[in-house]
């Protein structure tokens, strides 16, 4: 089996942040289970709502002359479009989400669909907490810290509402990792904070914003 891997991060400073890394690996780790080769590896800073990226159309040209499977972590690593997932499925590439290994056409239109919303929301909810902060006289830079600030108390309020049960996991385990981690919390049903299921950086990242260590 021959895999073409695509990362994506929408901004520069995910790209220097764990979010580029764990893509890499989780990817990586699919293509040993697998026992898959990995033919071409591409990745590309751009927000999931543009359709002119040229590192995913080399990464789509390679899968098809090579009859690969393009591999993402995540369906919205591809695209937050239902439009651009219907033209790649139209083009007969098969690709691969590990979010969503089981999809079929159909599920992969709803998923698409819902990353589409979810991306709306997201501007919707950046434009209001901006347009906030400017009536209150703010300049844009301190707009930025604002919005900065509320993300960071909601993000840390979430993990402290997860305290005992990621406690509980940490003193109940034996030789735990981030990856055994992740298992057992997508296990008992907990969701992280955007709806999505767990993985080792998620995991980390967790423990780490909780003062916790394993």
């Amino acid at each position: 089996m021959k895999i073409v891997s695509y990362y994506r991060v929408s901004d520069k400073k995910q790209e220097d942040n764990f979010s580029l890394a764990a893509q890499k690996f989780e990817l990586n780790k699919y293509a040993k289970t697998v026992g898959a080769e990995v033919i071409g590896e591409y990745q590309e800073i751009e927000s999931g709502r543009r359709k002119n990226r040229p590192e995913l159309n080399k990464a789509l040209n390679l899968a098809k002359k090579t009859k690969s499977t393009l591999v993402v972590v995540r369906l919205d690593r591809l695209a937050r479009s239902v439009s651009f997932i219907s033209t790649l499925i139209e083009s007969k590439v098969d690709f691969k989400a590990l979010d969503l290994p089981m999809a079929d056409k159909f599920t992969l239109h709803i998923f698409s669909a819902l990353a589409e919303k979810t991306s709306e929301d997201i501007s919707i909810r950046t434009k209001m907490g901006m347009a906030e902060a400017k009536r209150q006289g703010k300049v844009f830079g301190e707009n930025a810290k604002v919005l900065a600030k509320a993300y960071k108390r909601a993000a840390d309020d979430y993990a402290y509402a997860l305290n005992a049960t990621v406690e509980r996991i940490i003193s109940s385990s034996r030789r735990l990792t981030y990856q055994k981690l992740a298992n057992k919390l997508n296990a008992v049903g907990v969701q992280g904070r955007n709806g999505g299921k767990y993985y080792a950086s998620s995991a980390r990242l967790l423990v780490k914003r909780l003062g916790l260590s394993i």
